[in-house]
């Protein structure tokens, strides 16, 4: 998939696809009531059974036609507007290729329109050749994501048309049809248990990486699945390290030899490298018995979640969010062991209270999004945009793989950026019962969050320029929302066993794994699973005013 081809892709004309073909499934389908209704009363014998028999035999095609092709109108409009986005996207990297003197082929290669500009300014040079590794990676990015909306595209079209779609060899729709992705996490929890054990299986085996990714399928056999692909997946990307190294070692050296193909070799091996990198922090987590309940190794990097507890079964359950500059071979491993301590103070909490002793506890970390990795992306809200879609789905499809044994509480968490990420999801989803930000620059404010006002809190540590300053750009320290309830980071005293407990500052200690509980740790666990008694609210501090003379 080339950067023209791309350039050539009809947006409009495919939304227009996609309503054409919503509108004939709408009339299909009042077509298909009209025949079911068509039978007269007072027509009865043999010749009228078979007409009623034939009769409901149509109108359950015309059923099957609409529930097959339904999935494709939704998949053409979603990748409608992810073409308007990389459009966009496409233009303004082309405005800044003319800034500094190059030009975006067909093929995607930067070509120079300004020979010996180089040579003009030292300090231009410089940052231009930094814009053009910054543009190969755009590029290569924008690419890498159209593929995957061409390969979307074709699958949700080979589900139209294959047979199994619509009727299996006794005459019913193919149960092991797997759900487009973007499909109702409720409906895909109700298809998911219908299966049979051994048809679970057997789409854990044939088709794990839809699986794996799949919200509303149960966390248990979404783990079974991405664990199967990491070895996979590593052999695949380890056979395309040794390309771009091969490719490399092609390239002559010495004078005229082609440094900016170089750099763009070297970038796109470090991203290959860091994929590895980070399959092996995933497995490292499995390993311990952590769960790996999404895997995603497209794009950038990778993204994924890992659970600690058994999100299946837990009564009380909480998703955590970080923010800027995270990255799963990074920081996966510190999140985890951050959240682990503190899911085990509530678990804690739950077992110091005689009415909840038999309750359990489980947690996420979510990285299942692309966060923003510098200044630049932290200051835009698109990928917290972007993030809030696939997380909102996230939160949706914890119950949804549980209709019969939803949990009693589930909290959404987000630390800095991936408050503003997660504030974001909370408006598109219902799911969650409660609301933990840390160190928040925002949410472009809570109207049209959907969490109750009485289950929205903030944790705001002194000297915290993150939550200080971030509000300049993503709407503003929750700390001076009146919906949102401020939780103390300060030295305090814990309700429940009267320990001292230590306060936090900056943006980076809300929760560390050092065995000691703070302030900001307690109120989190104690969110986390509702324990309200347990609350520690922000001290408000009084204005001293002057005094008069005596």
């Amino acid at each position: 998939m080339s950067w023209g081809d791309i350039r050539e892709w009809n947006a409009e004309g495919l939304e227009s696809q996609a309503d054409d073909i919503k509108s004939t499934l709408e009339d299909l389908k009042r077509h298909a009531d009209d025949l079911g209704g068509l039978h007269p009363r007072e027509w009865i014998g043999e010749a009228s059974q078979r007409a009623r028999t034939k009769r409901g035999d149509l109108v359950g095609e015309y059923e099957d036609i609409a529930h097959a092709a339904e999935p494709l109108w939704k998949q053409l409009q979603d990748s409608a507007d992810e073409i308007v986005e990389l459009h966009r996207e496409q233009d303004d990297a082309a405005e800044l290729a003319a800034r500094y003197f190059w030009r975006i082929t067909h093929a995607g290669h930067l070509e120079n329109t300004a020979p010996g500009v180089e040579q003009l300014d030292p300090e231009f040079t410089q940052r231009r050749q930094e814009v053009a590794r910054q543009l190969r990676t755009t590029i290569g990015d924008i690419e890498e994501r159209a593929a995957r909306i061409d390969a979307e595209i074709a699958a949700a079209m080979r589900r139209v048309h294959s047979p199994r779609m619509f009727r299996d060899e006794d005459g019913e729709r193919d149960r092991l049809a797997v759900p487009p992705a973007g499909t109702d996490p409720s409906a895909v929890g109700e298809w998911w248990h219908g299966l049979s054990t051994e048809e679970r299986e057997q789409l854990i085996r044939t088709e794990p990486a839809a699986i794996g990714n799949l919200d509303g399928v149960p966390y248990s056999a979404r783990h079974e699945a991405n664990v199967a692909r990491i070895p996979i997946e590593r052999e695949r990307l380890q056979d395309q390290l040794a390309e771009l190294q091969a490719e490399r070692a092609d390239l002559p050296r010495g004078p005229g030899a082609p440094i900016t193909e170089r750099h763009e070799l070297n970038a796109r091996i470090q991203r290959v490298e860091e994929k590895l990198d980070a399959l092996d922090v995933l497995e490292f987590q499995a390993d311990r018995g952590r769960s790996i309940v999404a895997l995603d190794t497209g794009g950038e990097g990778v993204r994924s979640a890992v659970a600690i507890g058994d999100v299946d079964a837990a009564d009380n359950v909480s998703v955590y969010t970080p923010g800027m500059n995270s990255a799963v071979q990074d920081n996966m491993n510190r999140y985890v062991e951050e959240i682990d301590e503190v899911t085990e103070y509530a678990d804690d909490m739950l077992g110091r209270d005689p009415d909840r002793r038999g309750e359990s506890v489980a947690s996420v970390v979510w990285m299942d999004y692309h966060a923003p990795q510098g200044l630049g992306s932290v200051l835009s809200d698109s990928r917290a945009q972007q993030g809030a879609e696939r997380l909102a789905g996230f939160m949706d499809g914890i119950p949804a793989s549980r209709p019969d044994d939803p949990p009693q509480r589930l909290a959404g968490v987000g630390h800095s950026y991936g408050s503003t990420t997660m504030g974001e999801a909370l408006k598109q989803t219902d799911a969650a019962d409660a609301f933990i930000a840390q160190g928040s620059p925002g949410w472009y404010s809570s109207d049209g969050l959907l969490v109750p006002e009485g289950e929205r809190f903030n944790l705001s540590a002194d000297n915290d320029v993150v939550a200080d300053l971030g509000g300049l750009v993503h709407g503003g320290n929750p700390s001076g929302d009146a919906t949102v309830r401020e939780l103390s980071t300060d030295d305090a005293i814990a309700p429940d066993t009267g320990d001292e407990l230590p306060g936090v500052t900056g943006h980076t200690d809300y929760t560390e794994a050092d065995d000691v509980m703070s302030t900001s740790e307690y109120n989190t666990a104690a969110v986390m699973i509702g324990q309200e008694e347990n609350y520690i609210d922000q001290p408000t501090t009084l204005p001293e005013y002057p005094r008069g003379p005596r």
